[in-house]
C-alpha cells in the first residue's frame, strides 16, 4: 500500500471512531419502538436537529406569537407559554407522540417539560439553549 492510501484509511477510521463516540456519549437516543418508559429531557442542538428530521415528530414553539412570526425552526406549532390557555392547548395533544419543544429561555422550556410530564406525555425533548443555541449551531 502507498503512504497516501494508508493516510486516507487512517483518517476515515478516526472520523468513524469520532462519529461512533458522539453517538454513544451524546443524548441523541430516541426509542425506535416506544416502550412504557417516559423520555422527557433536553437535547443538544445537534441531537435535537437529528430528531427533528423524523417526519412523525411534532415541533412546538413555546414563544410568543410575535417572536414566532420573526423566526422559527421548521414548521412548528406555536403555543404561547404566556397564554392563559397554554396548559389546555398542551392537554389536547396525543400523549403517545414524540414532541420537540423550544423556547427563548431555559426557565420556560424546563417548566413546559414539567407540565407535559405531569399531563402524561411520554416522549418530549427540549432544545438546550433555546432558539439562540440552535441558530449558533447552524
Amino acid at each position: 500500500m502507498h503512504r497516501k492510501e494508508i493516510t486516507l484509511i487512517m483518517t476515515v477510521m478516526i472520523v468513524m471512531i469520532g462519529i461512533i463516540a458522539m453517538i454513544l456519549f451524546s443524548s441523541t437516543y430516541v426509542p425506535e419502538e416506544h416502550t412504557e418508559k417516559r423520555v422527557i429531557r433536553s437535547l443538544s442542538p445537534y441531537a435535537w436537529h437529528e430528531v427533528s428530521m423524523d417526519p412523525d415528530v411534532i415541533i412546538i414553539d413555546i414563544r410568543t406569537k410575535e417572536e414566532y412570526e420573526v423566526l422559527r425552526i421548521g414548521n412548528p406549532i406555536n403555543m404561547d407559554y404566556y397564554s392563559r390557555y397554554f396548559k389546555d392547548q398542551l392537554s389536547i395533544l396525543d400523549k403517545e407522540r414524540t414532541y420537540l419543544i423550544y423556547g427563548r429561555t431555559k426557565a420556560t422550556s424546563d417548566h413546559t417539560l414539567e407540565i407535559m410530564e405531569g399531563l402524561g406525555f411520554m416522549y418530549v425533548y427540549d432544545l438546550e439553549g433555546g432558539i439562540s443555541a440552535y441558530s449558533e449551531y447552524l
